[in-house]
């Protein structure tokens, strides 16, 4: 049961939504019940000739004007993809990507699905669809062409891969970060988010990828990031909306960790999760072991994270007249929890826990001890760290940013 306090929190979240006026109801709801209906399109690609150079998966719509490419991402080492998409009609093709630009060039091998003959099937996604293509197969005299013409509209949370930026930047706004949570389309066509970096790549230093929780963003960790030897480290950053399922913010993370790999040929990374960001990167490592990449994860850390989900999200779910698709996710007992906890953590990778609690709460204010600290978690973790803090206070806590660093310098310690 949650406490008094929790149950006052959820019913003040409540009256905040039937405070707002109509046309932000009608928009918050459109926005969160869009994600009822996505589809699901996977496969697998091969080429039919050895190559090393990266194979890119797109997803294209088209009319009578022009074919435009939406999406698209590097395969996996196995050569998997899968999107997450709208009902709607669709093509998927893929290329040889020889000069590694993300652009398909006319010189460049390659293939689009196809049946019976035709050169280019019409892919028709209903409601909650998953769609799984046969394999993809790329001939190296293989050219497709059209008479029309192509357009790349890539996202905004696409291009910002790799984009260098300040946590000073206005992207990282308190308001953009509540647009995140409660009208997660128009962040994403407004801001985009994304995995960015603080400086400018540089092979001879170890990256760490920092990933916050709901409703936060990036600009939490500045104290840390401020306290990182940048001689030895290079900070990177994911900047999501909070509010969408978090399948497919590991999915992201997992697509441009690729994309990047490509790009900078980088070996490994650490990855330091706060809150809702334990619960993403857990299902972005499960991903990431069946995906077989050219990287590793060399640290993983989670702060104050509700691994264990939270009751007042159940509560919500149930409750609210309007539901946030993270709340379905980050409530107790939801099967996203429950398949990440089907997967354990490598022993030999080091996972340090760090958790905090107040006086008179049960935990750090926000997620409960029962969350942050089971017993399956403690078996799993190499070490564990507790304070008295407070959820999101403890980032700024100079002995916690002491103690993480000095894990970030020796992990294995």
């Amino acid at each position: 049961m949650p406490s008094f306090k929790k149950t006052t929190e959820i019913i003040s979240v409540i009256l905040i939504i039937l405070s707002l006026s109509a046309c932000s109801l009608r928009t918050i709801k459109e926005q969160s019940t869009r994600f009822d209906k996505l589809a699901k399109i996977s496969g697998k690609v091969s080429a039919t000739y050895k190559t090393d150079s990266p194979i890119v998966v797109a997803v294209l719509t088209f009319d009578d004007a022009k074919i435009d490419i939406i999406k698209q991402k590097l395969v996996d080492g196995n050569g998997n993809y899968q999107f997450n998409l709208l009902p709607g009609e669709y093509l998927v093709g893929a290329y040889i990507d020889s000069n590694n630009n993300q652009v398909r060039d006319q010189y460049e091998s390659a293939a689009m699905h196809n049946e019976l003959d035709e050169r280019f099937t019409k892919i028709n996604l209903s409601e909650n669809q998953e769609f799984t293509l046969p394999l993809l197969e790329i001939s190296k005299d293989q050219n497709i062409g059209t008479t029309q013409k192509v357009a790349y509209s890539r996202s905004k949370v696409r291009k910002n891969i790799g984009r260098v930026i300040s946590l000073d930047d206005a992207m990282f706004s308190k308001e953009n970060t509540t647009m995140g949570l409660w009208r997660p389309f128009d962040f994403s066509k407004k801001i985009g988010g994304g995995l960015m970096f603080l400086q400018e790549y540089d092979k001879s230093k170890t990256p760490v990828l920092f990933v916050h929780g709901i409703s936060g963003s990036p600009t939490e960790f500045k104290a840390v990031i401020e306290q990182l030897d940048r001689n030895k480290f290079q900070p990177w950053i994911l900047y999501y909306p909070s509010g969408v399922p978090l399948a497919i913010i590991s999915d992201y993370m997992l697509s441009s960790l690729i994309k990047l790999q490509s790009q900078y040929d980088f070996e490994h990374f650490q990855l330091v999760s706060h809150s809702m960001g334990g619960l993403i990167t857990r299902t972005f490592l499960r991903e990431h072991e069946k995906a077989n990449t050219n990287f590793n994860v060399s640290l993983y850390v989670t702060i104050n994270s509700p691994l264990y989900g939270m009751d007042s999200a159940a509560i919500g779910v149930k409750s609210s007249p309007i539901v946030i698709a993270s709340w379905r996710d980050l409530a107790t007992g939801s099967d996203y929890i429950k398949a990440a906890h089907q997967w354990k953590i490598p022993k030999t990778l080091p996972y340090h826990l760090f958790f905090s609690y107040l006086a008179g709460e049960d935990g750090d204010g926000v997620v409960p001890l029962r969350s942050q600290l089971s017993l399956s978690l403690q078996e799993e973790a190499t070490k564990i760290y507790g304070s008295q803090a407070s959820h999101a206070g403890i980032l700024a806590k100079p002995d916690f940013i002491q103690r993480l660093i000095k894990i970030m310098l020796s992990p294995n310690l």
